[in-house]
């Protein structure tokens, strides 16, 4: 939901460069790859969803914060 309304206000700029527009495709990726790694195509390989999370919990907090990092004003 944040997301989106973020999206909305995009409305206020004038000038959109390939740098603005990249950067939007890849901030919207890494959203989906967050998903993606919450939520398994097949639980066969785990005991639950807490297991499946521990297998890949480097990869998404690496992930958010790449994300996170990416969209501050400050640095990381």
């Amino acid at each position: 939901m944040h997301f989106w309304w973020w999206e909305f206000g995009l409305y206020a700029i004038e000038t959109w460069t390939f740098g603005t527009y990249l950067f939007l495709i890849f901030y919207a990726v890494t959203l989906f790859l967050l998903c993606a790694l919450l939520f398994p195509d097949s639980m066969l390989d785990y005991t639950g969803y807490e297991d499946f999370f521990y297998s890949r919990r480097a990869w998404f907090f690496g992930l958010l914060a790449m994300t996170i990092c990416s969209t501050s004003s400050t640095r990381c």
